[in-house]
């Protein structure tokens, strides 16, 4: 029984250090737009891919990181509906707004 008690240990620390290391990334990626100089956010990045949802393929810094923070909460919000399914809860329904936030 102590090797179980080991293993959910373990997996609690590298958990617990994902989500860390997740939280260190995004500070890094907010420290370095912080400190752009005013000139520097307004540029504009040719990225294809986003021509096909946001109408344009020439997008800002802002528009950039905007997209890729909000997909990926929206890629966690979809892995959480799929868990609640599976384990026979109702979906959240209200519980949250139309942003993710909850109520």
């Amino acid at each position: 029984m102590a090797s179980q008690r080991v293993k959910d240990l373990e997996s609690n620390v590298n958990a617990a250090h994902g989500h860390l290391s997740g939280q260190l990334k995004r500070r890094t990626v907010l420290e370095y737009l912080g400190g752009l100089p005013e000139t520097q956010p307004a540029r504009k990045a040719r990225i294809p891919l986003f021509k096909q949802f946001m109408g344009t393929d020439e997008i800002t810094i802002p528009m950039f990181v905007g997209a890729i923070f909000g997909y990926h909460w929206n890629d966690h919000a979809g892995q959480l509906a799929k868990i609640r399914k599976a384990v026979g809860l109702p979906a959240a329904g209200g519980a949250v707004k139309p942003s993710g936030v909850p109520i």
